[in-house]
């Protein structure tokens, strides 16, 4: 028997399976998020994803640090013939598979292995900002925690990218194909100190699926460097950063840090 948390159901509704299953004689708690990247997906601009995380239940004791096994799933533009499912068990590793949705979603082993370089130069770094509320304090964070790092070695020319794709999920998938090297979402610790609505940020839901970056090699953390943890809900505002390797993340998380004391306190 499980409990589910989703997107779209209030935490004080209660659903559970079989249905009619009273909380207290579920074993498990799974939550979801079953459509990672809506704006995305709705204009076919970008990929969206399925998420979802398993737990041991543990009632309103449950936290991030608790979940057991996640999969990630592709929603594919009409563009897209392959559409990726990762998963990951505690200790066990991360698989991918790819599904050929042109052949009655044919699946394969697929390869993906996240940066092993040692900096972000000329690669894909991000702090995102989606949408104008908070965007300029982000974008002087992100400004300033490139030039701190790399600010003596432009020679004029772009040196970090970044890629503003609006689904966790979604980012989780660059870091862990190699394509991005580091994504930091600290929207709600922005939004605090302008006085925003927190509810603009991700929740428990959107990182549910952290465990498949752990077990592939990479750091994803809160952003004083302390272990990524929430309650499993669906209110909750998170922060968190990722980073494709321990190297990247002993490189870049002691300048973010001095960064965020500076412009957030």
């Amino acid at each position: 028997p499980v409990q589910i948390i989703m997107e779209g159901l209030e935490d004080a509704h209660t659903l559970c399976f079989p249905l009619g299953t009273k909380i207290e004689d579920t074993t498990l708690k799974c939550i979801i998020d079953p459509i990672d990247g809506t704006r995305g997906i709705m204009y076919d601009k970008r990929a969206a994803w399925i998420l979802a995380g398993i737990a041991p239940q543990r009632g309103k004791d449950n936290t991030l640090a608790d979940i057991e096994v996640s999969v990630m799933t592709e929603i594919p533009t009409t563009r897209q013939w392959r559409a990726d499912q990762l998963s990951a068990t505690r200790g066990g590793g991360m698989h991918a598979s790819a599904l050929d949705i042109r052949n009655q979603f044919k699946q394969s082993p697929v390869e993906l292995q996240p940066s092993q370089a040692s900096d972000v130069r000329h690669a894909f770094g991000t702090i995102c900002r989606f949408f104008p509320a908070g965007s300029t304090l982000l974008s002087q964070i992100e400004e300033l925690l490139w030039d701190k790092l790399y600010g003596e070695s432009s020679d004029g020319t772009p040196l970090v990218f970044n890629d503003q794709y609006i689904s966790t999920g979604g980012q989780f998938y660059e870091i862990l194909s190699g394509h991005d090297r580091f994504v930091a979402d600290i929207r709600p610790l922005v939004f605090r100190v302008l006085d925003i609505e927190e509810n603009l940020s991700a929740h428990p839901y959107d990182v549910c699926c952290a465990l498949i970056l752990e077990e592939a090699g990479c750091i994803v953390e809160h952003p004083d460097g302390s272990p990524l943890n929430c309650q499993l809900d669906t209110t909750s505002a998170v922060n968190w950063v990722a980073y494709a390797n321990p190297e990247l993340a002993d490189h870049i998380r002691p300048v973010l840090q001095s960064v965020l004391g500076r412009l957030v306190g």
